[in-house]
């Protein structure tokens, strides 16, 4: 396959080469009035395969970056109880083609190419079928059991060039060379089969209706399931007339949350205890509990003396500028609040924290203040803090975190748990000093 190219979710619309701009409009990914994208996934256009990494991603266009992207995609929302609709914005575009292509590849690099099993009836060759052998055969007596001179049994004769493994190879042919490491991994080792097996006869129908032959004869659980996929792979060829690939989504932030809550430790379950709002009706005040409070992540050490609380926010975060404002911080406040009065949290600290993509920290607390001030020095707001202790109990700091997207995004993959620790994983990490390395000594 040619390489793909790589791009950036949130990077300007005008630098994109004309063809991709194009295709992308076609497709509804950004309106006429947009400056920048809002996207991350992958798209085809012609003889071109574009992937757009996460916002303030680093990367030099490693291969691998682009299959652990649409690996991290396929996880999150494959779970989703919404269900979810090509095409629709607020979910994966794509994943139906995406979760196809991901299972065909996967059979191929366990099990190798498609071959017949056959099985052949024959006479005192191969495995012993007792049940057919004493139905048809007469024994010669013998003083400790009946002895028979012809055994019924059965050889598997395995075919690697039928039609239907000429159907596999061309299909992951076709993934591969559109594709390769993005659907693979890696890049394939040489296979003499997949290279040398001629293409199928006849059209997708034909091939389709060959498919089925061969499926009513087959009764390998394994084999079946993969005749079943190239079928499927076939008939949205067919819908589609061979259209370029769109997979990839529109609202990575839910990505984003969704992987800095799957990977940081000591999570703990709270927003069953946070509080719920209530309305009077006559009487008496109703509970609305699926209407209350919910944080993102709330994390504690093994003593559960200390607690933090975690916002994974996808904002760009390389100045105040372009960080979150005030609904963002005062939502933060209110749960320090709710933790703080739980009946497990009452005498523990509690933190507040934002997540940021990205490595380069540029941003480190955010604190609530007096307007009219402009620009204030860190020790102004320290000796605030320490002249008024009840403001400084009102209004807590939140601190900044930056977690780099495309590391994130490996450990979601494959079920890791970041530390805190390790300025590798959390940026300049103060969650040593607020969490004490999660331990039961803290």
């Amino acid at each position: 396959m040619n390489q793909p190219s790589y791009y950036y979710d949130r990077s300007e619309i005008s630098q994109l080469p004309e063809t991709i701009r194009r295709a992308m409009k076609e497709r509804g990914l950004f309106a006429e009035e947009e400056k920048t994208i809002h996207y991350c996934g992958v798209i085809s256009c012609e003889d071109t395969v574009a992937v757009f990494l996460p916002r303030n991603s680093e990367s030099a266009g490693n291969e691998e970056d682009g299959f652990f992207l649409l690996q991290a995609l396929q996880r999150y929302y494959q779970d989703k109880a919404s269900g979810i609709l090509e095409g629709c914005e607020d979910e994966l575009i794509g994943t139906e083609s995406l979760t196809l292509m991901l299972k065909i590849a996967r059979d191929y690099l366990t099990n190798g190419l498609y071959v017949r099993r056959k099985k052949h009836r024959t006479i005192n060759r191969g495995k012993t079928d007792w049940k057919r052998t004493i139905a048809r055969h007469s024994p010669f007596p013998s003083a400790q059991s009946p002895v028979y001179l012809d055994l019924e049994t059965s050889r598997n004769q395995y075919v690697s060039d039928c039609e239907t493994s000429r159907i596999h190879a061309s299909i992951i042919r076709q993934i591969n060379s559109q594709y390769g490491t993005l659907i693979f991994g890696q890049r394939l080792a040489p296979d003499s089969r997949l290279d040398m097996l001629p293409a199928p006869s006849g059209d997708t129908d034909s091939q389709l209706i060959h498919l089925d032959r061969e499926l009513s004869g087959t009764f390998s659980e394994g084999d079946i399931r993969l005749i079943r996929l190239l079928k499927k792979y076939l008939e949205r060829k067919r819908a589609t007339g061979n259209s370029d690939l769109l997979i990839g989504t529109r609202k990575f932030h839910n990505v984003w949350e969704g992987m800095i809550d799957s990977c940081l430790p000591g999570k703990r379950d709270v927003n069953s205890q946070l509080p719920v709002p209530y309305y009077l009706t006559g009487t008496y005040y109703e509970e609305l509990a699926w209407k209350g409070q919910r944080t993102d992540t709330v994390i504690a050490n093994e003593a559960r003396s200390k607690w933090a609380v975690v916002d994974a926010k996808y904002y760009g975060a390389t100045s105040a500028s372009n960080a979150p404002g005030w609904h963002d911080i005062v939502k933060q406040l209110f749960y320090e609040k709710a933790v703080a009065g739980l009946t497990e949290a009452k005498d523990a600290h509690v933190s507040l924290h934002f997540i940021f993509p990205g490595s380069k920290k540029s941003l480190t607390e955010a604190v609530i203040g007096e307007r009219k001030q402009g620009r204030v020095e860190k020790s102004q707001i320290a000796r605030a803090r320490e002249g008024s202790e009840e403001e400084s109990k009102e209004y807590s700091p939140i601190f900044c975190h930056y977690c780099e997207p495309l590391n994130l995004i490996r450990y979601y993959c494959q079920n890791k748990t970041l530390d805190l620790d390790d300025r590798d994983h959390i940026s300049d990490s103060p969650f040593e000093t607020h969490l004490s390395r999660m331990s039961a000594s803290t």
